[in-house]
């Protein structure tokens, strides 16, 4: 029992930088794999991180009813072992999923629900990510003031856990904002920040984001 949760481990680790290098093929794979290992031997908590791991790759290729599906799955057994943070964090990307598809009430709900636990236990870390999603679902109505809002929050606090990732993410979408905005000077300035540090990081994906960006705001 304890090799096979050490193999399921190793290969959910190769599935998640696969997904970082967008090899997302590859890292559903991976992710497959350490999911059938962690039912064999009937481990919770894995099977959970790993269908909320598969929920959130299926997410980025667009499968948003599959990806909601296994994030149910997550939620239910994070339920069933009162994993109060394996719960917010579901919630915040389930959340998320639901900004992407228009459903933005559920999205707000989910996603406070995930904020107020991660402000009571002053968890900073997880608090970037979800006041991002927060910020995500205004600029998706096209409320920029709510969102900068969020998304400045989600900056500092980024900067203070020195998370370059979130930077990245944070700038891209505050640029985003003041494109909207038709403040290109700004635009661009955040934009090519966002750009610097994501190929600092080698985030491949976020690097294609802001090129995409750039040449919208350049156009």
């Amino acid at each position: 029992m304890e090799d096979t949760a050490k193999i399921a481990l190793s290969q959910k680790n190769i599935g998640i930088i696969h997904f970082f290098t967008g090899e997302m093929d590859k890292a559903k794979k991976s992710y497959t794999k350490s999911l059938n290992n962690y039912k064999r031997i009937n481990h919770k908590e894995g099977i959970a991180n790993l269908n909320h791991n598969i929920g959130l790759l299926l997410k980025e290729q667009g499968k948003y009813e599959e990806a909601i599906t296994y994030y149910r799955n997550s939620l239910k057994i994070e339920k069933q072992q009162n994993h109060r943070e394996g719960v917010a964090s579901t919630l915040n990307n389930l959340g998320n999923l639901y900004n992407f598809i228009g459903e933005f009430d559920s999205a707000l709900k989910l996603i406070r629900k995930s904020s107020q636990y991660y402000e009571q236990k002053n968890d900073e870390k997880n608090l970037v990510d979800t006041y991002i999603n927060l910020g995500d679902i205004y600029i998706s109505q096209g409320m920029v003031e709510p969102a900068f809002k969020y998304f400045t929050k989600a900056l500092n606090l980024a900067k203070k856990e020195n998370d370059l990732y979130a930077q990245g993410i944070c700038l891209n979408q505050i640029g985003v904002g003041h494109y909207e905005m038709e403040n290109y000077e700004f635009a661009q300035n955040l934009l090519t920040q966002s750009l610097n540090i994501r190929r600092k990081i080698n985030d491949i994906r976020g690097e294609m984001i802001c090129l995409t960006n750039l040449g919208l705001v350049n156009n």
